[in-house]
C-alpha cells in the first residue's frame, strides 16, 4: 500500500481518533442518564403460565384459572406485598372492562405456582375467590348465552402490561 504524501497526508489519522473520542463521548452520556436516573429503564412485568376453564358452581358458569408455573401474584392492591407481582384483574365485556373484586372469603392475596382462582359473577359484579365452596354466583361469567363474549385479562400494575388474556367465556 503506497504512502500518501502532501497536505492530506494525516487526514485519515485524525478522522479516526475524532470518531472514536465521539463514541466515548456518547457511550458516556448514554451510561450516565441511565445511572443518574434521566433515562428509566423498563420494569419487568410478572410471568405466568395459566390454564382456564369453565366449571360450574350452583348451576352457573364461573372461570376457574390455576397458575401452573412462573412468578407469584399479588391479587391485593396495596403496597407491602413482597416480591409478589401486584395484578388486577378485569372481564372484558363486549360493551365494557370490569374490575374483578376480591371476594370477602379469599383466604390468601398471592396466586403462586399450584394455586387456584374462581371468578364469578354476583349481585354486586365480579368476583374472585380461592376456594370454591364460599362462592355463590347469581348469573353465568358470561352475559351472552348464545356466543361466548366475556375475556378475563390480568394486568401487572408496576409495569402497566398485560399478562394474560384469558377466553372467551
Amino acid at each position: 500500500m503506497p504512502l500518501i504524501q502532501g497536505p492530506r497526508s494525516g487526514f485519515s489519522g485524525v478522522f479516526s481518533v475524532m470518531l472514536i473520542l465521539l463514541l466515548v463521548v456518547m457511550l458516556t452520556g448514554i451510561v450516565a442518564a441511565v445511572l443518574f436516573g434521566t433515562v428509566k429503564v423498563p420494569e419487568k412485568g410478572g410471568y405466568f403460565s395459566p390454564a382456564a376453564e369453565t366449571v360450574y358452581i350452583d348451576g352457573k358458569m364461573v372461570v376457574r384459572i390455576q397458575h401452573r408455573g412462573g412468578d407469584v401474584l399479588s391479587l391485593n392492591t396495596s403496597p407491602g406485598t413482597g416480591n409478589a407481582h401486584q395484578i388486577a384483574i378485569f372481564v372484558q365485556l363486549p360493551s365494557a372492562m370490569v374490575e374483578v373484586r376480591i371476594s370477602p372469603s379469599t383466604r390468601s392475596m398471592r396466586f403462586g405456582p399450584g394455586d387456584t382462582i374462581y371468578l364469578y359473577h354476583a349481585q354486586a359484579g365480579y368476583f374472585l375467590s380461592d376456594t370454591g365452596a364460599s362462592i355463590h354466583p347469581d348469573q353465568d361469567i358470561s352475559p351472552e348465552t348464545t356466543v361466548p363474549s366475556a375475556y378475563v385479562v390480568i394486568v401487572d400494575q408496576a409495569a402497566g402490561v398485560t399478562i394474560a388474556r384469558l377466553g372467551p367465556f
